[in-house]
């Protein structure tokens, strides 16, 4: 049973070795219903025209489940098939079973103000949609967090600054926030982790009330309004910070909770200058509208990769 924008399609899936369902290649039977009726959002073809272009290439044999399968296997996957063949949200859906929405959870290696070894659950937040640092292509999947982070380098609550001071001059990627979540933090991910995740292009105003973007590489990131918001949080960024993630549709599916996603929702940092001074940067707030705030004020962490 696969689900596609919320409509439950049933599937029956024919293996090249029915043995050894697994590890071999198979084909995807639908009702000549589903196969006219439904069609990708992204690119318009439908389901019959998607099924006879993927039948020429080769799928990889991966859990449907994306939390059972490695960080090596979704890194392979995401670059030589999900990017390879520039595949959308549907077509991914159809071929492997992962969804916008699916989780994976993968735990820091080491202690943060008395929190040890705490849990980050991820998401996928799209497909395609960021740039690679190198100008190869696309990453094939951005992820980025279910929840808030439990604990930080600054409070066992998951509150962290921006800056020391009240400043926007260094934008994101200069900032306090942006060097702790390249080094310090990056450095107790996983191994496997680490290794899966690939630096992008991200885009930020230059901070300084400047509307000049700026594009930096890097490998862990806060998203920005225009991520978030796409054009209706622009009161308080810089338009042009990069596209809309699907994921966030409305201020409910961009609330937080703390604690990894157990506990309350709670305001999280964007990675955007204010657009109109020089002191403060954009917060998605506790209803999950656009705020902002002084950059020495504490606020919670959501932070994405790609891979």
């Amino acid at each position: 049973m696969s689900t596609f924008k919320g409509a439950a399609i049933t599937e029956t899936r024919i293996y090249d070795d029915p043995a050894n369902p697994q590890s071999s290649p198979y084909r995807v039977s639908l009702p000549i219903t589903v196969l006219s009726a439904v069609r990708d959002p992204d690119t318009g073809k439908g389901l019959d025209q998607i099924l006879e272009e993927m039948a020429k290439v080769p799928v990889p044999a991966v859990d449907p489940v994306l939390a059972n399968n490695s960080w090596e296997v979704i890194s392979d996957v995401s670059r030589n098939f999900i990017a390879k063949h520039e595949l959308t949200a549907l077509e991914v859906a159809i071929h492997l079973g992962w969804q916008i929405g699916d989780e994976i959870t993968f735990n820091l290696n080491g202690t943060l103000s008395g929190v040890e070894d705490q849990p980050i659950t991820m998401q996928i937040y799209d497909f395609n949609h960021d740039d690679l640092a190198d100008g190869s292509g696309k990453a094939g999947i951005t992820f980025g967090m279910k929840g808030l982070m439990m604990a930080s380098d600054m409070n066992a609550n998951g509150t962290r600054r921006m800056e020391e001071t009240n400043t926007n001059a260094n934008s994101f990627i200069g900032s306090e926030m942006g060097i702790w979540l390249n080094g310090a933090l990056f450095d107790m991910f996983p191994s496997d982790v680490k290794a899966a995740i690939k630096d992008v292009n991200k885009k930020a105003s230059a901070g300084s009330q400047s509307t000049t973007i700026r594009t930096d590489a890097m490998k862990v990131f806060l998203f920005s309004v225009s991520e978030c918001f796409g054009t209706t949080g622009t009161l308080y960024g810089v338009p042009g910070e990069g596209e809309q993630y699907p994921i966030f549709t409305d201020n409910a599916s961009r609330i937080k909770l703390t604690n990894n996603g157990t506990g309350s929702a709670n305001g999280w940092w964007e990675r955007s200058p204010r657009r109109s001074d020089s002191t403060c940067f954009c917060i998605v707030n506790a209803n999950g509208a656009a705020y902002l705030s002084n950059a020495s004020s504490a606020y919670r962490v959501c932070l994405g990769f790609c891979v």
